[in-house]
């Protein structure tokens, strides 16, 4: 085995890595925890502007675009053009 003052040498350099290599770890995982914050922050900035811009292209469109009339309202009732085509079929016929 080892004496103990090479023992104390080993083990003080043994200690030194050990806690460099959890430094290292928690570093790791805290920057790919940023990375991932960052994406989801982008993410969703990114939605919000799509969200946006849907909205205004949504208003533009309505506001450039005259409301269409109901079809009752331009031609008269249903009932009244089921009538007239049965009145000009019934006029074809004789």
């Amino acid at each position: 085995m080892a004496s103990a003052v090479d023992w104390h040498a080993i083990r003080g350099v043994q200690m030194i890595l050990t806690m460099k290599v959890i430094s290292l770890a928690v570093d790791m995982d805290s920057a790919r925890s940023e990375e991932a914050e960052n994406e989801e922050a982008k993410r969703r900035a990114d939605a919000q502007k799509a969200e946006k811009e849907a909205a205004a292209t949504a208003a533009a469109g309505q506001e450039q675009r005259p409301r269409k009339r109901n079809r009752k309202n331009r031609q008269g009732s249903t009932s009244e053009l089921s009538r007239d085509n049965a009145d000009e079929s019934r006029t074809e016929e004789r």
